[in-house]
């Protein structure tokens, strides 16, 4: 038996139930017992984060390690892609979003906890605007926004594409992505994927519960 330990507002959970839900595996989805930095959970999951893929007694730990456990364990309706290129390109995308995508939304969502100031918001805004437009030459030059099945960097880059909307939108930027066309369309089209909308609802009632705290 599988269970992945995961929190529905956790963009890289959410990257683990992209993939759970779009190949359908029977995993149970727990929440950490006794909470996430909990001894119970500690002695679990040595790292005390999430997501952990937990089998037969057996833990793995980081969200692209489970991605790639998933793919290796349950190939059927395949996530990653078939030729070296193609696996190279998708591992640069996740690597990319976390790298410099990332902590751009880290910054915006310490402004929203009051932890980060005003200037420091607006100065990761410009550089996540700036990686967004890196981001849409990457797709431009892969001709992402022309494949329109779901792939492994797919369920990488949605969940904190979904946060950087939602933070933008904090700071009074509706249209994230006016100025990547590209990565709009593939945005559009990979949004109406039954995996994708479920997870996105899953972030999106854990964000609203935040905001009513």
């Amino acid at each position: 038996m599988l269970t992945l330990y995961s929190l529905p507002h956790s963009p890289y959970s959410a990257r683990c139930r992209i993939a759970v839900y779009h190949k359908q595996l029977d995993i149970t989805l727990l929440a950490p017992p006794g909470g996430l930095r909990s001894e119970e959970y500690r002695q679990l999951v040595a790292t005390s984060k999430v997501p952990a893929l937990l089998r037969d007694g057996q833990v793995i730990v980081e969200s692209g390690a489970i991605l790639e456990y998933l793919e290796d364990c349950f190939p059927n309706i395949p996530l990653r892609a078939t030729t070296p290129q193609g696996r190279a390109e998708q591992r640069s995308l996740i690597s990319f979003m976390d790298f410099s995508v990332a902590p751009q939304i880290f910054v915006l969502f310490q402004v929203v906890l009051g932890k980060a100031s005003a200037e420091q918001g607006h100065q990761s805004m410009l550089l996540l605007k700036k990686h967004l437009n890196s981001l849409e030459d990457l797709f431009v030059q892969q001709q992402r926004a022309a494949n329109k099945e779901l792939d492994m960097a797919d369920c990488g880059l949605l969940p904190s594409l979904f946060y950087a909307q939602w933070l933008a939108s904090r700071q009074g930027t509706t249209e994230l992505f006016a100025a990547t066309p590209h990565l709009a369309l593939w945005w559009e089209q990979r949004s109406q994927l039954v995996a994708v909308g479920k997870v996105f609802r899953e972030i999106g009632g854990a964000l609203s519960a935040f905001v009513s705290r």
